[in-house]
């Protein structure tokens, strides 16, 4: 049997399917096998899959969304190690060989993950995401905010089994869902190098803002989870939905989006109105005078935001 089991879900990005295949080939670590599952594509995925014979085993599914293509491809899984592959993402030939061997030697993680290489649709890099600055690897640090990268986590079949697998009741943050979960009561190790490659599309709010409401709301709902915040305290959930409404309303204000910019501000301040302190830049002066003044710039932000929506 093979160690790892890579996980490709596949449905309208197989443009990019072949690259993913083929840098999955291409690691220098070579104890796994490839699963595609289609998760009701209208196109023809197999047609893909199938130019590489034995190399790939293909599933297809009716569209359930890509929880439940995760987790038929888990359950069709005969590695002990689960690796997940978006059908737009890729890896760097040494993800594998580095971290294989730190699940293998340390039988209480949960998973480990990376820094990925941020591609543009043209096939650019042109950044990189690590993990915030001074942030841990502890499931206090995660709530805090998401910085997992899906295409450099792996993870033990095991562990995802013992949890149900991933929520199919979320059609996005389903990912952010399970590294809570894990995270919870396991270990688990961040590796401050770049593993993978991320696709990153330009437009993505303005072309779809149905899609990045419906990610607000799996957000509120993952963070909301009695099994995640039983302990945290009823105002540590609050300020991390009003942080959740904030993140947004900076994504749709650097698209331009001012209304649904301000709308978000205005969610966030009404969810918690002293949300603005909690965004003091770390060189600010540590003083307790500038406090009204980052209470009041997420009120501004509002004001700012909905006269450049007129």
């Amino acid at each position: 049997m093979p160690k790892v089991s890579v996980i490709i879900p596949a449905y309208s990005r197989i443009q990019y399917l072949k690259q993913a295949i083929d840098s999955i080939l291409a690691q220098t670590y070579r104890d796994f096998e490839i699963i595609v599952v289609d998760d009701g594509s209208p196109f023809n995925v197999r047609e893909i899959t199938d130019t590489y014979g034995e190399q790939v085993r293909y599933f297809r599914q009716e569209n359930l969304g890509v929880s439940a293509a995760r987790n038929l491809g888990i359950r069709m899984a005969s590695g002990e190690y689960i690796a997940i592959l978006d059908d737009d993402d890729a890896w760097l030939p040494e993800r594998l060989a580095t971290q294989v061997p730190i699940l293998d030697g340390n039988p209480a993680l949960g998973f480990v993950s990376a820094e990925v290489l941020v591609m543009d649709d043209g096939g650019k890099i042109f950044t990189r995401y690590p993990k915030p600055p001074g942030w841990k690897e502890t499931f206090n640090e995660l709530y805090e905010g998401n910085y997992i990268h899906v295409p450099t986590v792996l993870l033990r079949k095991s562990y995802i089994l013992t949890l149900g697998g991933f929520d199919e009741g979320l059609r996005s943050t389903e990912d952010y869902d399970m590294w809570l979960r894990l995270a919870k009561t396991h270990p688990f190790i961040y590796l401050d190098r770049p593993l993978a490659i991320y696709r990153r599309y330009r437009g993505q709010f303005t072309k779809n803002p149905a899609l990045f409401e419906m990610r607000i709301r799996n957000n509120l709902k993952v963070i909301s989870k009695s099994e995640l915040t039983h302990d945290l305290g009823f105002l540590r959930t609050l300020i991390r939905k009003a942080k959740v409404y904030h993140q947004y309303g900076n994504h749709y204000r650097m698209e331009g989006m001012f209304r649904q910019a301000g709308l978000n501000y205005c969610r966030a301040a009404i969810t918690y109105p002293f949300v603005g302190t909690h965004y003091r830049p770390a060189a600010a002066p540590k003083t307790k005078l500038l406090t009204p003044y980052y209470v009041v710039k997420e009120y501004l932000l509002i004001f700012y935001c909905l006269l450049a929506a007129l």
